[in-house]
């Protein structure tokens, strides 16, 4: 069951410059409808993570990936998507590795560089 958060109540634990403030803000605005937020697949090697950080791979985390195919929050910043929020399931999908994933753009993109990507939904 999906608990829903008020968005008042987000709020990181990181220290200043060691988190991606652009992908909180967005995923802020995209909470509250203010900005189009669309689910797209994606090719891996088009998507970046905000940090170096590639954590191992446990059974449990494979297996949950491979089962549900998760989708990974990313935005669009000088022509390569972001991704910050879902170190573990990126890992996963890098190390299998899968050429294209599922993804959540939050924000505006080029849409040359997406096959396909749905109408906007309502992130919840």
């Amino acid at each position: 069951m999906t608990k829903k958060i008020a968005i008042d109540k987000i709020e990181n634990k990181f220290q200043p410059g060691e988190f991606d403030r652009k992908f909180l803000d967005l995923y802020k605005q995209a909470l509250q409808g203010m900005i189009e937020v669309r689910r797209a697949n994606i090719k891996l090697v088009k998507i970046e993570p905000y940090a170096e950080l590639l954590p191992a791979v446990s059974e449990e985390t494979l297996r949950y990936v491979m089962e549900n195919s998760p989708s990974l929050h990313v935005y669009f910043q000088d022509g390569k998507f972001i991704m910050s929020d879902d170190y573990h399931t990126y890992s996963v999908y890098y190390t299998l590795p899968q050429e294209v994933v599922p993804c959540i753009i939050l924000g505006e993109f080029d849409r040359n560089l997406v096959d396909n990507y749905s109408e906007p939904i309502a992130l919840s």
